[in-house]
Formats: structure tokens, C-alpha cells, sequence
């Protein structure tokens, strides 16, 4: 009998091992049967984008073994199966218990708040990243370079600096980022505070606006329209100045609606977008106001990625002053507000200062905006 009892459990600790090996070995085959067969419908993880060209089954190479192992490799790589639902748990983990990125572009701040790290915007706002004199040497030139030529046509010249998310909300930042020194900002208003060139700082508009209202995303590396209306509002009472006659519209006047949704450039970019809530928000002209209509002129295209374009609005009935702009994606939140109050106005989504097409629009009005992140591209003259 006692024999009969080793003999049984024997057998059943030989096969639970044999079943944890099996069921091991099922395990990690998974991702290679999904990817073979997409045997499991999952749930696919909309948040998820690498901002990369991923590699295709056209991509591996077979003409010598080195060259398929190689290439295969990364083709397994980027899709064996489950592979961004891994990424995005992997993500989410790291993310929400330990406040640790998985993407150097991506600043992890409290309470749910993304921010968006480039053109050394972290060294920045951390006082350790400054322009050199021949650095504002160069960008007053560069400014004072089309400052003239605006000039010359009759036009007048502003440049209009958005700040980044950081500087609005520093106290959402990790402490590490406590900046004592001043940003790059600081030293261009500094440097140019003799000189006749219009700067916009929209920076204590939006502050005080941030203590009444949201205004940037806290997923995204943009504002929400809070924001751009705020700044909307500054621009066109800097400019009434010189054009007493233009006058923008009150809060009061839009119909405004908030609405939850799970999007964001930053939660996207490191894959947790459907874990985090984001706030946006709409504006809509009341009606009986003059509402201009946006435009897509085929002769103001032709940009290398798809959500790029140029905003035109022509507004004949209007005898008020034509504006060119340009600007980066933060324009998206202002050329809705800016687009009512002149008889034409393009934006265009480039630094580029291109002369033809300023002599082609003559515009009274000429604004460079840029988001406080990309000075540096501002310190050489980019003429075409």
C-alpha cells in the first residue's frame, strides 16, 4: 500500500512538472501564434504610436543568413504578438508607481500631468541650458532682418513667443526641475530690451489665466483653446496699438463646452492614452457676430506630413488690415479667433521667411509665433 501511495506521488509531481513545462512553453509561444495567426481578438491599443516607421515583413532580407537573422529579427521585434499591449502595461506600471518615463521626450509630472521635453527644454527650465552672445547676437539680426523688409512694404513686424506648458504650470514639474537661473526667454527680452523689435510675451497672460481656468492639455504638449483664446486676446490688443481699429471678441460672445476624452500627444507617444483623462474645450461664436471661414488655398500647401497645413481666411466684406503669420502647431488653438478680424489672413505652419510670398501678400500685419521650446530655430535667418 505504501508502495502503491509513492508510485502516486510520484506520478503526480512528475506531472505537474510536465504541465508547468507545456504550460510554460504555451506561454511564451503566445506572441508567436498571435502573430502568425491573430488566433486572440484583442481590443486594439489606440494609444499607442512610437512616432517611427515600424518595420514589414518586406523589409527582411534573405540574401545571405547574416542578412535574414538581422533583418527578421527586427521585423519579430516590432510585431510579434500582444506586443503593444506589453508595451502599454509596461508603460502604465512604470508611469503610475514609480513616475518614471519610458520616453526621454516625455517629462513625467503629479497629478496627471505629461510634459513635453525637446529643444533641451528640460535643461531650460532647469537654468542650465543658455544662449551664447553670438546666439542673441544672431537672433536680433536675423529679426532685425525682417523687421526692415516688412517695413519697407509698409508692414509691421511682431514676434509672438507661446510658453511652454513648463512655464506655466512649473508647480505640476518634479522638484529636480527648480529653475533659479531664468530661461533662454528671459535672456532674449533681456537682450532686446533697447531695441525697437515687438516681442509678445504671452507668458504672465496665460499665468493669470491658468489661476481661472485650465489652459493647456495636461496629456498634451499643447494648450487647449482656453489658452488660445487667451492668447488670442493678448495679440490682438498688443497690435491694436498700431491698428487702433481692430477689435476682438469677449469671452462672453462663444458658447464654450468642455468635454472629457482620452487623447493627448504625450500619452500617446509613451502608450497609455486610454489610461488618462484629458479635458478640451470648444468655442463657438454666439450668433449675429462675424464669423470668418477657414480656407485651404492649393498654392499655400504642399507640407511633407498630412496634419500640416495652411490656414487662409478671406474676409472681402472686412476693411481691416491682412495678416501673415507664421507659426508652429500652436496655431491650431488661434487662427479660429484671429481668422474673424482681418480682410485676409494666412498662417502658415513654418519658420521660414520667404520673401515672395510676403511680396505676393504684401500684408500690413506680419507675426512670427513661436513656442517658447524652439528659440534656437530663430537664430539663424532662414530665407528662401
Amino acid at each position: 500500500m505504501s508502495e502503491l501511495k509513492s508510485y502516486i506521488v510520484d506520478y503526480y509531481g512528475k506531472l505537474k512538472k510536465l504541465l508547468f513545462v507545456v504550460a510554460f512553453f504555451g506561454f511564451i509561444m503566445l506572441p508567436v501564434v498571435q502573430m502568425l495567426s491573430n488566433f486572440f481578438i484583442l481590443e486594439e491599443v489606440e494609444s499607442f504610436d512610437e512616432k517611427r516607421e515600424m518595420v514589414k515583413w518586406d523589409d527582411v532580407q534573405a540574401s545571405s543568413l547574416d542578412t535574414l537573422i538581422s533583418s527578421y529579427g527586427s521585423y519579430f521585434k516590432d510585431n510579434f504578438g500582444f506586443r503593444d499591449h506589453f508595451i502599454s502595461l509596461n508603460n502604465r506600471w512604470k508611469i503610475q508607481q514609480f513616475k518614471v518615463s519610458p520616453h526621454n521626450a516625455v517629462i513625467i509630472g503629479d497629478k496627471g500631468w505629461y510634459f513635453y521635453n525637446a529643444g533641451y527644454s528640460k535643461e531650460d527650465h532647469s537654468g542650465k541650458h543658455k544662449l551664447t552672445e553670438s546666439d542673441l547676437n544672431e537672433l536680433k539680426n536675423n529679426l532685425r532682418y525682417k523687421k526692415d523688409f516688412i517695413e519697407k512694404q509698409g508692414g509691421k513686424f511682431y514676434l509672438v513667443v507661446f510658453p511652454d506648458k513648463m512655464t506655466i504650470y512649473p508647480q505640476h514639474l518634479p522638484n529636480s526641475m527648480y529653475n533659479s537661473g531664468g530661461t533662454r526667454f528671459d535672456q532674449v527680452l533681456k537682450y532686446f530690451k533697447r531695441t525697437d523689435i515687438d516681442i509678445i510675451d504671452l507668458r504672465a497672460a496665460l499665468i493669470d489665466e491658468s489661476k481661472k481656468r485650465l489652459v493647456y492639455q495636461k496629456t498634451d504638449s499643447h494648450c487647449n483653446q482656453n489658452g488660445g483664446f487667451r492668447a488670442y486676446r493678448e495679440i490682438m490688443n498688443y497690435i491694436k496699438r498700431d491698428f487702433p481699429d481692430l477689435r476682438a471678441y469677449d469671452r462672453k460672445q462663444f458658447d464654450i463646452i468642455q468635454e472629457s476624452e482620452q487623447t493627448g500627444d504625450l500619452t500617446t507617444l509613451v502608450g497609455v492614452r486610454n489610461y488618462e483623462d484629458n479635458l478640451r474645450y470648444s468655442y463657438s461664436l454666439k450668433p449675429g457676430l462675424y464669423k470668418g471661414k477657414a480656407q485651404f488655398l492649393e498654392e499655400y500647401q504642399g507640407y511633407d506630413v498630412s496634419y500640416k497645413a495652411t490656414f487662409s481666411y478671406l474676409n472681402p466684406t472686412l476693411k481691416q488690415p491682412k495678416l501673415m503669420m507664421l507659426n508652429d502647431s500652436y496655431i491650431n488653438y488661434i487662427h479660429q479667433f484671429l481668422g474673424n478680424h482681418f480682410s485676409e489672413s494666412h498662417y502658415f505652419w513654418h519658420q521660414n521667411f520667404i520673401e515672395s510670398r510676403v511680396n505676393e501678400i504684401q500684408p500690413d500685419i506680419f507675426i512670427q509665433m513661436i513656442v517658447e521650446r524652439n528659440l534656437e530655430e530663430l537664430v539663424n535667418l532662414d530665407l528662401e
